[in-house]
C-alpha cells in the first residue's frame, strides 16, 4: 500500500516547483526509503536525469565488516554520521562543491553526512523534521546556513486536526490525531479510515482566533 501511495505522489512531480536549496525531503525509494535529507541542489546523473543532490544520514557497516572478505551481510547497515577515524582516513580526499570530502564505498561523505543524487521523483517534501534528525544534520556547515524546522515543538492532543503528509504508512490529508496510551499515534480520516502515523509527519492545523508564536523571522517574539 505505502509502495503505491508513494508512486502516486511521486507521479506528480511535474507539477511541483523545484526544491530549493535547504528544503527537506523524504527518500522515497531503494536503501534510504523513507529517511529524511536536506537539499543541497539541482543536478543531473550522467545518465541525463534530472534531480538532486541531498545531504542524509549514511548507511555505513563498521570498519571491521567492511574489510572482512569472509563475512556476509545479514542486515541493512546502521544509520550512523561518518567518523573518517573509525575507517583509518586520515584527509579528505577532494572537494565535491565547497566542501570537502571522503570516498568510501562508492559514497562521498563530508561532514558527517552522505551527499548523494535522487531522481526527482524519488524524493518528496516534508512539512516537519523529527528532532533526532536535526541533531544529526546541526554540525554540517550547510545545514548551518538555514533555520532549523519548528514543527516538531507544536504540541499535540487528542483529536486534534492535522494534516498528514510524507508518511509511508498513512495516506496524505486531513484527519483527526488520536494519541494510543503507549505513545503511538494514529490519525483518523473519517471515511477514508484510520491510519498509524509516525511522529513529525503531522502539521498542526491553525485556524483564525488560534494562539500562536511567532518563533523566527521578521516577527519572532509577537
Amino acid at each position: 500500500m505505502a509502495a503505491a501511495l508513494y508512486r502516486t505522489l511521486a507521479s506528480d512531480y511535474k507539477t511541483r516547483p523545484p526544491f530549493a536549496p535547504g528544503e527537506w525531503v523524504r527518500v522515497l525509494h531503494g536503501l534510504y526509503e523513507g529517511d529524511v535529507a536536506q537539499v543541497y541542489q539541482s543536478s543531473r546523473a550522467v545518465s541525463g536525469e534530472v534531480g538532486y543532490l541531498v545531504f542524509l544520514v549514511p548507511c555505513l557497516s563498521p570498519a571491521d565488516e567492511m574489510r572482512s572478505k569472509k563475512r556476509k551481510r545479514t542486515s541493512q547497515p546502521p544509520r550512523r554520521l561518518f567518523e573518517p577515524k573509525q575507517y583509518s582516513i586520515d584527509a579528505p580526499l577532494a572537494k565535491k562543491g565547497k566542501y570537502a570530502g571522503f570516498r568510501l564505498q562508492g559514497m562521498w561523505l563530508t561532514h558527517g553526512l552522505l551527499l548523494k543524487f535522487f531522481p526527482v521523483g524519488d524524493v518528496l517534501s516534508v512539512i516537519s523534521v523529527p528532532p533526532d534528525t536535526c541533531t544529526l544534520f546541526a554540525d554540517h556547515p550547510f545545514s548551518q546556513n538555514f533555520p532549523i524546522p519548528v514543527m516538531d515543538s507544536l504540541s499535540f492532543q487528542t483529536w486534534d486536526e492535522v494534516d498528514v503528509s510524507g508518511d509511508m504508512k498513512a495516506p496524505d490529508g486531513r484527519g483527526h490525531l488520536i494519541i494510543l496510551e503507549d505513545g503511538g499515534l494514529r490519525v483518523d480520516f473519517g471515511s477514508g479510515g484510520m491510519y498509524p502515523v509516525d511522529p513529525g509527519s503531522q502539521r498542526k492545523v491553525i485556524i483564525p482566533g488560534d494562539m500562536v508564536s511567532v518563533l523566527s523571522g521578521a516577527e519572532e517574539g509577537r
